[in-house]
């Protein structure tokens, strides 16, 4: 039977998937922006302590007068209904309005700076701790009780409960402080942004460590499922009449163990990518790296709720669309997971 596209059956499932999609972002977007008006803190007097801090001397009428201007100004005077419809339909164009912190400043125009510092750690990090753990996890489990996997197998297991910003402070205070090798805090200095070699040697200067942080802990939790699917692997009828009858350990590993490890791990790859996102919060702020995690830190003990709507905004966005496509892309992975296509 040759196997027919039906393209009906391919729009159809790419539509469920998309809804799941949008179901995500909304719901994701509806419970951020429900905790920022639930918390108590309360921006506008915020903005306005600070303006005294800086020695501003304001009368109690005058006090009151910029009080009711910036509730106008940001949309807080309206009821909480409203301003819900509101952020969801600005939210369609991207406008966020201006940030509480650098009003005026459009928080898409902030934003915009500081996306692409983020997209190149988590892309870094997802596919060198991706490879490194997967690699590290077959070889340790398919060699069970050799020295050197034991040795792996210590050293992962104490480092994977490590909290990011516990594990990314020992980094720094061992590198930066101790040793004294990392010294470039923040992204490129002051360095102008371009394609020339000066930027990028500044640029990786100042990364290599936050990334390094977490690639380390994410080698260490990619390591631990492939070992555990391994050992499970290792024990199937098929790898065990492979090792019968004296197939090359080479060809047991690429043939039998790594194609069977790698698309369990795909799936798993896509429901991990916000727990990665969630991991580079802590460690750009501890690194001062201009990143959106450094941004979302600044936002919270600030209280600039539109700055940290838009930046939940991008990330919810980025991650749903990312497990998306990996979601689109699979069945084309595994032959054995089908849609759009049946039998003549």
């Amino acid at each position: 039977m040759n196997p027919k596209i039906n393209f009906l059956n391919i729009a159809k499932w790419i539509a469920i998937r998309g809804a799941v999609a949008l179901v995500t972002i909304v719901t994701g977007l509806s419970t951020v922006f429900i905790a920022t008006r639930l918390s108590p803190r309360n921006p506008i007097g915020e903005i306005i302590g600070r303006l005294t801090a800086m020695g501003a001397s304001l009368r109690p009428e005058e006090v009151e007068v910029m009080r009711r201007t910036l509730l106008e100004l940001f949309g807080l005077d309206k009821p909480l209904w409203m301003q819900y419809i509101f952020f969801l339909k600005n939210a369609l164009t991207w406008n966020f309005g201006p940030s509480y912190i650098y009003f005026p400043v459009s928080v898409s125009s902030i934003i915009a700076g500081s996306i692409w510092w983020t997209v190149f750690l988590l892309v870094l990090v997802i596919i060198i701790s991706w490879v490194l753990g997967i690699t590290f996890g077959i070889l340790s489990s398919y060699f069970e009780g050799k020295y050197i996997s034991r040795i792996m197998n210590s050293i992962f297991v104490i480092i994977y409960p490590l909290p990011y910003a516990v594990f990314a402070l020992v980094l720094f205070l061992v590198f930066g402080v101790l040793i004294g090798i990392y010294t470039g805090l923040g992204g490129a200095g002051f360095t102008k942004p371009s394609f020339s070699i000066e930027f990028i040697v500044a640029v990786l200067s100042r990364a290599w460590l936050p990334a390094l942080s977490l690639i380390i802990l994410w080698i260490a939790g990619w390591f631990l499922s492939t070992y555990l699917l391994v050992a499970s692997i290792k024990r199937e009828d098929y790898v065990i009449y492979a090792i019968v009858r004296g197939l090359p350990k080479k060809g047991i590993l690429s043939r039998y163990l790594f194609r069977n490890i790698v698309l369990p791990q795909i799936t798993g790859l896509a429901l991990s990518i916000g727990n990665i996102f969630s991991g580079a919060v802590a460690t750009e702020y501890i690194f001062s790296y201009p990143g959106l995690g450094y941004l979302i830190m600044l936002a919270l003990m600030r209280a600039d709720y539109n700055l940290l709507l838009g930046i939940s905004a991008y990330s919810i966005v980025g991650v749903a669309f990312a497990a998306f496509i990996l979601d689109l892309v699979y069945p084309f992975i595994d032959p054995r997971i089908k849609y759009g296509f049946k039998g003549e």
